[in-house]
C-alpha cells in the first residue's frame, strides 16, 4: 500500500494499492492495452486539489506526469496552445501572462493540474475555463485510442462537463488546447474585489489583474502546505428567479450575481457564515476563519470528519433557507 497523504491538498491520511506516475502519452497507451486499467480499478489523480479522501483505496492511482507545452495554431490576435494534462494549472497561467496571452488570467492561483482543469470547468472571479477551451484530448480507457473533444462536445456546465460525470473513470485526459488573446484584451473585473483591489486610476493589464487576484486568494484561503484544504468546497447555488425574489423579501442584504443564463448565482459563502460556521472547529477539521467555503484539516482530521463536517453544513444551510448546497470536491471513495 502507498501513501497518499503528500498527493492530495487536504493532507488526509489514507492508502492505494499502487501510485503510477505515467511518463508520457504513449506509455499510458501502453498501460491501457495491457490491460492494467482494467485489472486494478484506476483512479486518475491531478493535483489532488479537488478530492476528499474518506477512507483508503484499493486500486492504482494514476498520474499524468507529462508536463509539456506547445503552440498548436495561431490566427489574427489569437493563439492556441496545447498543454499536457501533467503541467501545473498556476504555471501555465503565469506562462501566459508573462508572453502576454488573455484570457486566463482570472484563473490565476487555482491549485491543481490544466488536465483536471475541464473536468471541473474551473472559474473564478467571473470566468470560466471553458471560454477558452477549444479541445480536449483523451485516451479510452478500453481501446487505448486517442480521443478528441470539441468545446461543445464537452459538455461545460457550472463546475461541471462530460468528464466529471458521463465519461467519469472512462478516458483520461491527456492534454487540453486553449484559445488565448494576443492583443486587444477582454478584460474582466467585473467582481468587485477585482476592481477594489486594483484601485482607482490602475493601469487594467494582464499581469495587474493577475496580481490582484492572487493577493485576494491569498488573504482568503490557506495555502495547503500551511493548513490541509481543497480550496472551494462547495458551489454557488443557483436560484431561480422566482426563488430569489422569495428569498431576498426575507433576507434584503442577499448578495447575488446574475449568471447571465436566467438564473441567479448566491455566494455559498454567505450562506455558511449566516448560519455561524465561519471559523467553526471540532478536533482537526474545521471551517477558515477567512472563508467560510473553505473547509480546512488542522492537522490529523480524517477525510470522515471532513465529510461529516459538510454534512452538518449543508443540513443547516438547508434549515435556515431552503437551499440544498452541493459539494464541489470529489469524494473517494463513495
Amino acid at each position: 500500500m502507498k501513501s497518499l497523504r503528500e498527493y492530495n491538498t487536504f493532507g488526509i491520511e489514507a492508502q492505494a494499492g499502487n501510485i503510477c506516475n505515467i511518463s508520457s502519452v504513449e506509455e499510458l497507451r501502453e498501460l491501457v492495452k495491457s490491460g492494467a486499467f482494467a485489472r486494478s480499478g484506476p483512479l486518475i489523480l491531478g493535483g489532488g486539489s479537488n478530492i476528499l479522501f474518506t477512507g483508503n483505496y484499493a486500486g492504482t492511482v494514476y498520474r499524468a506526469g507529462f508536463k509539456e507545452s506547445r503552440i498548436a495554431g495561431s490566427s489574427g490576435n489569437e493563439v492556441c496552445i496545447e498543454c499536457d494534462a501533467g503541467l501545473e494549472w498556476d504555471r501555465f497561467v503565469e506562462f501566459c501572462v508573462s508572453n502576454n496571452y488573455g484570457g486566463i488570467e482570472n484563473l490565476s492561483y487555482i491549485p491543481g493540474s490544466v488536465g483536471a482543469s475541464p473536468i471541473q470547468n474551473i472559474g473564478a472571479y467571473g470566468a470560466e475555463i471553458c471560454s477558452n477551451i477549444e479541445q480536449v484530448n483523451a485516451v479510452d480507457l478500453e481501446s487505448g485510442e486517442m480521443l478528441s473533444f470539441s468545446k461543445s462536445e464537452c459538455l461545460f456546465a457550472y463546475r461541471s462537463s462530460i468528464f466529471k460525470y458521463q465519461l467519469k473513470g472512462k478516458v483520461f485526459i491527456s492534454s487540453v488546447v486553449f484559445s488565448l488573446t494576443t492583443r486587444e484584451h477582454k478584460f474582466n473585473t467585473s467582481y468587485g474585489q477585482v476592481s477594489e483591489r486594483l484601485g482607482p486610476g490602475a493601469e487594467i493589464n494582464l499581469r495587474n489583474i493577475r496580481d490582484a487576484i492572487i493577493s485576494i486568494r491569498k488573504e482568503k484561503l490557506p495555502e495547503p502546505s500551511e493548513i490541509g484544504n481543497a480550496g472551494s468546497f462547495f458551489k454557488n447555488p443557483l436560484l431561480s428567479e422566482e426563488d430569489f425574489s422569495r428569498l431576498q423579501k426575507e433576507y434584503e442584504d442577499l448578495p447575488f450575481f446574475a449568471d447571465g443564463k436566467g438564473y441567479i448565482k448566491i455566494p455559498a459563502a454567505w450562506l455558511i457564515e449566516q448560519c455561524k460556521w465561519k471559523g467553526y472547529r471540532q478536533g482537526d477539521a474545521g471551517v477558515h476563519k477567512n472563508q467560510a467555503l473553505v473547509l480546512v484539516n488542522y492537522g490529523s482530521a480524517t477525510g470522515l470528519e471532513i465529510l461529516q463536517l459538510s454534512e452538518q453544513i449543508i443540513d443547516s444551510v438547508y434549515s435556515k433557507f431552503g437551499i440544498m448546497l452541493e459539494r464541489e470536491v470529489n469524494v473517494i471513495p463513495w
